[in-house]
This record gives structure tokens, C-alpha cells and sequence, in this order.
């Protein structure tokens, strides 16, 4: 998939055409290439700093509402969600892993896929971290506001109130200033924001520990079996029916997004290679470990029904008569709120400034500070355009904003990595004096290993099942009612659904694969290959679809500045068209 070029051409339509492909698939050379930044972190650091992006919100303000909106059968939605976010991050490790720089996926995505997707897969993840921060940010603010009685939003409620449905009820003052005051932690250094990493990831993890082992001997087994009442459904372990468990799997993702700020490091990393993929698998399995302990808990000590949305972790202690560990949560909340704003930040401007420094951003965000090493402009630049989310927007659309940026990001990862496990350096063309049913089929005379032709059938396929992934699933989410009645139409549409896919995954399977093995693929057969990649896309395009339709906008009016930004400047300014033009 490296260096694709196509060939010369004297009409002038297809001249120009093919340059326009040569430039946007065009790659560099090395993801090591962000030699300024000083290389200091180990796998301890790493990991912590997945673990402190991770844990935030999703454990201290939204799991009250999880429970509320989903029952006890949160526990089993949680579940779901941690296997679905371990998937992503094999296939994120097993990306990454093939030569770790500075910018994660985006590096990688320039070195093999080509320079157009590598921008869409960074801006994607700075969307990502941008609506992360600043949902954060706006849960500090409602925690400062709850223990001031909510003073400071009647306040400002009381001056300017929104009801536009994209909008928060009113512009979150506070949480501007809560994002300035940690541009100015972040900006001391990477020695220092570790150091305070670590030790603010000690205290979230303690206090959550805490929590699970302190209120364990008040945990009570009717709050699974309540009787149906108003307000509380139909009462029992799944109040909500068996389908608000997956609907519930798209609320509960949030708390697992952010493993992913381990893959930025990896210019600043001793040893990259073997630190990178290592860390993001364990940010995911202690934080799937930490959320099922205090889900459980938190379900068995206080009803469903009766949870607190603002302050539930509090809002239990109180209930349960332990008003020490109260106050203890009082504390460690807003210290873990802070955690994750620091470490969701630190991601963000190392991505921007790899984007910077391969030129595909405006240069000035490539400007690196000589004393702390930190790339002062990207910091302050994407720190205000954070307050200016966590002003305006309130925490469940920034949420889902955010989630919708790391699913597109895992969706094209996905198919890079399942194209990468049928493609090798220096493959041949491929015999093409087959009829085509051979060809897609690699039917005799068969080719034993990876040829263009092979690696391009599995591209189409790869692409193919991401574009029909969403359609595919609105036709189940609209025709749920239609399947559960036994309408044949519907029965009728869903197996057509599924002997398409099978179809798509048949061809695949037989194509020669790449004989390297990373990953999970040290442990699968052949035949297994492409089965890992095309769950991630389909399960992701199965909760992408929940999302609200405003969300979307959201994250297509940021995608389209992206893209903007890349056909206006970054096709023209690439270090990788300076090191082509220097060859002709």
C-alpha cells in the first residue's frame, strides 16, 4: 500500500487527475521523524497516562445516569462496551505497532495508507480529544457549581439561557476557566505533567477502589429484582427490555474512549516498539476491571430508579449513611476531573504537532517551546478552541461528539489493519489472464502470497463493508419492530443482509495473507484473519447509529474544517511533496 504512484499521462484531464491521487496517497519515509521531543516516558508512564484519559466522567458523573437510563443491566452493558473497546485496541495496538512515532495512528496512517487518510484519521482524533476535553471540563464546572449549591449556574442562567437543541442551557462560564488553568499545567513540561499524572491516576484509582471495598458489606440483591414501578419500568435486573442493553452499550462507550493517548507518545517513549501496544492493551483491561467492580457496587447499594444525575457517587454514600467516604468522592471527583483533562490535553498536542511538523497543519502549531520541550501553540490553540466547546455545548452531546470521532478513527483503522494482513513490500502485479470469478475468488492457478491485485480486492471489500456498514444497520434499527412480529419482508432483508457480508468475508478469506504475524494473529489460523477488523467495523457502525442526528452535524460541520484546512494548505505545504519535487 506504500508509495503509490500511477503512471504518466499526456491528456491534461488525466494528468492532473493523477497527480491529485499521487499527492494524496503519498507517504513518508519513517514515523520517527519528531527528534525535538525528549524521550523520557516507560510503560508505566504510558499506561497511566491511558488510564487517567480513560477514567473520568464515565466513573464520577455518568454512572448515574447509566444506571438510571439502563437498570442493573448496566453491569452486562458495560461489559459489552469493554469487549467492544478491547477489539478496537487490538487492532489500534496491532496498527501501530509496526513502527510507533509521535501522532499514534495518524503517523502510522502517513506511512502506510497515504497522506490524505493519515489527515482524516488526525482529525478525527483531535475531534476526538478536543469534545473529550471539553467535556470534562464541563463536568468540573458542575461539580464546583453542586458544591456551591448551584449558585453559579443559576447565576448565569439568570443573564443568558440557550434553546437551540445543538446548545447547552446556558454558556458554562467556569469551564472556560477550569481550561485555561490546565494550558498552564500542561504547559510546564512533560517531566512535571507526568509526574502529576501519575500521582492524580494513583488517587482516581484508590478512591475508586476505595468505594468498591468500603460500601461493600451495604450491598443489597433486591436492587436487582425491583417490582415494576412508575418511573422504573418494568422493574427486575432489566427494567428496559433485553434491547436496552445493547442501546445502552453506545451511553456507557464514553468511559471507555481515550486508551488511544498511549499511541501519541511514542516519539517520547525509550522503548516504542514494545512500550506502545503494551500500554494501550492494559489502559483498556484496568479500566474494564475498575468500571465492572464499581458498577456492580453501585447498582447493589442504591435503587436504579432513585439515582442522582448530577452527583451519584456522592448522592449513594450520603444515602447509605457512610458520609466520610461522601466527602472522600467530593474530593477525588474533581481531583480525577482534573486527571483526565490533563491527559486528554497532552495527546492533543502532540497529535497537532506531528500534524504541524509534516506540514499538513499551519506551521505555527509546530512551534515548540526550547525550555519545557512542549508545543506551546498547539497547546494554547486547541486549549481555546476546548473552552469554547465546553462554553457552549453541554456534556451529553461533547460526549457523544466524542465518541462518534474515536469510532470513525477505529473504523478506518480497522481497515487499514485487515487490508495490511493481506499486503507485503514489494509485491507483484498479480496474473490478471483469469476470468474474473477467479480472480476475486484466487482460484487456480492461485497466488501463495500477496500481489497488488489480491491486496486491492481486499481494500474494495475492507471499504465495502464500511460503507454499507451504516445503512445496513439503520434498515436493523428501523426494522427491529418488523423482525420481532416475524415480518417475512423483514426476516426476508436480514439474511439478504448477512449472505452479503458472508459473501464479502468468503472473498477475503480467499486471498493469500501476508505471512507476518503481529498481534492477536500470532494466535489465529489463516482463515481467522479478517474476522477481528470487520467485527470492529460493523459493531462500530451499530452504536455510531444511536447517536443523535445533531451530534452528527457536529462532527461533520469539524471534519469539513479538517478537510478544509487540508486541501487549502496541507496538499501544498507537505514535507513528503518537498522531498518529491527535490527528487524530479
Amino acid at each position: 500500500m506504500r508509495s503509490m504512484r500511477f503512471k504518466e499521462s499526456t491528456n491534461p484531464c488525466t494528468a492532473f487527475f493523477r497527480e491529485f491521487l499521487n499527492a494524496i496517497f503519498r507517504t513518508k519515509t519513517s514515523t520517527h521523524e519528531y527528534t525535538k521531543l525528549d524521550k523520557v516516558l516507560d510503560m508505566f508512564d504510558v499506561t497511566m497516562l491511558g488510564v487517567g484519559t480513560t477514567i473520568g466522567m464515565g466513573s464520577y458523573i455518568f454512572i448515574g445516569y447509566y444506571a438510571k437510563e439502563i437498570g442493573p443491566a448496566v453491569v452486562i452493558s458495560h461489559l459489552l462496551a469493554a469487549l467492544v473497546s478491547f477489539m478496537n485496541a487490538l487492532c489500534y495496538a496491532e496498527f501501530v505497532s509496526r513502527e510507533p512515532g509521535s501522532g499514534g495512528a495518524y503517523s502510522q496512517a502517513y506511512y502506510l495508507l497515504g497522506e490524505f487518510l493519515a489527515a482524516i484519521i488526525g482529525w478525527l482524533l483531535a475531534g476526538e480529544n478536543v469534545f473529550g476535553s471539553a467535556l470534562s471540563a464541563r463536568g468540573l464546572s458542575e461539580v464546583i457549581d453542586m458544591c456551591a449549591g448551584n449558585r453559579i449556574s443559576d447565576y448565569l442562567k439568570s443573564y443568558v439561557t440557550f434553546s437551540n437543541p445543538f446548545l447547552a442551557d446556558y454558556p458554562d462560564v467556569p469551564a472556560v476557566l477550569i481550561e485555561l488553568i490546565i494550558l498552564t499545567i500542561v504547559s510546564f513540561g512533560l517531566k512535571e505533567v507526568t509526574f502529576l499524572n501519575n500521582f492524580i491516576v494513583a488517587i482516581n484509582v484508590s478512591v475508586l477502589i476505595l468505594i468498591v471495598l468500603v460500601s461493600g458489606s451495604n450491598i443489597e440483591f433486591s436492587n436487582w429484582t425491583l417490582p415494576p414501578k412508575e418511573g422504573c419500568g418494568n422493574g427486575g435486573f432489566m427494567p428496559y427490555g433485553v434491547s436496552s442493553i445493547w442501546n445502552g452499550v453506545n451511553k456507557v462507550f464514553y468511559a471507555y474512549i481515550g486508551f488511544d493517548a498511549a499511541g501519541h507518545a511514542g516519539s517520547e517513549v525509550t522503548d516504542p516498539e514494545r512500550t506502545i501496544p503494551t500500554s494501550l492493551l492494559l489502559s483498556v483491561m484496568v479500566v474494564t476491571v475498575l468500571y465492572l467492580f464499581q458498577t456492580f457496587t453501585h447498582t447493589l447499594l442504591w435503587p436504579y430508579c432513585d439515582q442522582d444525575i448530577s452527583a451519584p457517587i456522592q448522592h449513594t454514600m450520603s444515602g447509605i449513611g457512610m458520609e466520610i467516604m461522601k466527602w472522600i468522592t467530593t474530593v477525588g471527583c474533581p481531583i480525577g476531573l482534573i486527571g483526565n483533562l490533563v491527559c486528554s490535553t497532552y495527546p492533543l498536542t502532540r497529535l497537532l504537532f506531528a500534524i504541524a511538523e509534516d506540514g499538513l497543519l499551519y506551521s505555527y502549531f509546530g512551534y515548540l517551546n526550547i525550555h519545557t520541550k512542549t508545543p506551546i501553540m498547539a497547546l494554547y490553540i486547541s486549549g481555546f478552541a476546548t473552552a469554547l466547546f465546553a462554553l457552549l455545548f453541554d456534556k451529553f452531546r461533547l460526549a457523544e461528539v466524542s465518541c462518534l470521532g474515536a469510532m470513525g478513527t477505529y473504523c478506518l483503522i480497522a481497515i487499514a489493519v485487515l487490508t495490511l494482513r493481506y499486503t507485503e513490500e514489494d509485491m507483484e502485479y498479480g496474473n490478471t489472464k483469469r476470468p474474473f470469478h477467479r480472480i476475486i475468488f484466487n482460484m487456480e492457478p492461485s497466488a501463495d502470497r500477496p500481489t497488488v491485485i489480491s491486496s486491492l480486492i481486499v481494500l474494495i471489500c475492507g471499504t465495502v463493508i464500511f460503507v454499507t456498514a451504516f445503512p445496513a444497520q439503520l434498515i436493523f434499527l428501523f426494522g427491529s419492530e418488523g423482525l420481532k412480529n416475524g415480518d417475512k419482508l423483514t426476516v426476508f432483508i436480514l439474511f439478504l443482509i448477512i449472505g452479503f457480508y458472508i459473501f464479502i468475508m468468503s472473498i477475503i478469506i480467499n486471498q493469500p495473507s501476508s505471512p507476518a504475524r503481529l498481534g492477536l494473529q500470532v494466535f489465529l489460523p489463516s482463515c481467522f484473519k479478517p474476522i477481528l477488523p470487520v467485527l470492529c467495523i460493523l459493531v462500530n457502525a451499530q452504536i455510531c447509529i444511536l447517536y443523535s442526528l445533531e451530534s452528527w452535524i457536529i462532527l461533520f460541520m469539524w471534519m469539513s474544517i479538517g478537510t478544509f484546512i487540508y486541501f487549502t494548505y496541507g496538499i501544498w505545504n507537505s514535507k513528503a511533496r518537498e522531498k518529491d519535487l527535490l527528487q524530479k
